[in-house]
């Protein structure tokens, strides 16, 4: 039965809906480290406040790329979050996941019903998120990255607790060389082996029930750069798709915006990703090197 939930993570509960009538559809679950570390540390003039933590400056020159990077599915093999529950908590949340998968709870909803189920110790919780596949090209990718000064961003309705852990153990080969890399997601932390969550990118007026509001961390960053690409999977990056001048996308993601009508490149890995990316580039600001 657990395979059947699978198919419908926490990313892809628009696909039950095709009409796109339901709650929650920012989905995918703080910035991991500092005040959005990816911005100059000297931005402290012309902010405008989101959330808990995202602060944005208009006065810094725009780098050349904005890349919005899911996490569950696309850096790792698999949803973690999900992969949390089917672990560690009472067989309650599957009955929780039905209501959400028929639209009556929010993406932030399902998880504040959820999540107080699992108990776990945070031995076997790291345990567990030690084992989490992860991409291997990823690190090669967010290398890339940093040597090409392209802000890359980890936006994800997963919990920052894990997303932490997963980066540091892809990025441990580089030895500092990746800059840190600003993650925006839910809250965790373990107490008396229950897990308490909180909701740092939850905007007042936000209309979607979302847990971590993806488009709103997007319009806030995106004019930092001068194109921008969006990596998902999920109908959470929907959302951002629409907007960004590239979208590297798979499954739920590549479905919605085939239907949508919404210019995509289909990737399977970061193989891809890599491949695509590095020929966006050159077509978008090499080829134009002699025009400046």
């Amino acid at each position: 039965m657990l395979g059947t939930y699978a198919k419908h993570s926490h990313r892809d509960h628009l696909a039950a809906h095709p009409n796109g009538n339901v709650r929650g559809i920012c989905g995918e679950r703080r910035l991991a480290g500092a005040c959005v570390s990816g911005l100059p540390s000297d931005a402290n003039t012309n902010r405008e406040n989101f959330g808990s933590g995202l602060t944005v400056n208009s006065r810094w020159s725009k780098v050349k790329l904005a890349i919005f990077c899911d996490f569950d599915e696309t850096i790792t093999r698999t949803n973690v979050t999900d992969g949390v529950l089917e672990r560690f908590a009472d067989p309650h949340w599957l009955e929780i996941q039905e209501h959400w998968l028929a639209g009556k709870l929010s993406a932030r909803e399902v998880l504040e019903y959820q999540m107080p189920l699992v108990t776990v110790t945070p031995e076997d919780l790291d345990a567990f998120i030690n084992s989490i596949e992860i991409d291997p090209l990823f690190a090669e990718f967010a290398l890339s990255c940093a040597q090409k000064n392209d802000s890359l961003y980890i936006l994800s309705d997963g919990f920052d607790y894990w997303i932490d852990r997963i980066l540091r153990r892809a990025l441990s080969a580089y030895n500092g060389t990746v800059k840190k890399i600003p993650v925006f997601a839910c809250g965790l932390s373990v107490k008396d082996n229950r897990l308490d969550i909180s909701f740092p990118y939850f905007p007042q007026g936000c209309m979607h029930g979302c847990a971590t509001c993806k488009s709103a961390i997007f319009n806030k960053l995106k004019p930092s750069a001068e194109k921008t690409i969006v990596i998902g999977d999920g109908v959470s990056d929907l959302i951002l798709a629409k907007d960004a001048d590239l979208v590297l996308a798979k499954d739920g993601l590549r479905e919605f915006c085939q239907r949508k009508g919404i210019l995509n490149q289909e990737y399977n890995d970061f193989s891809d990703v890599i491949r695509i990316i590095s020929a966006f580039r050159e077509k978008t600001f090499e080829d134009n090197i002699g025009d400046t």
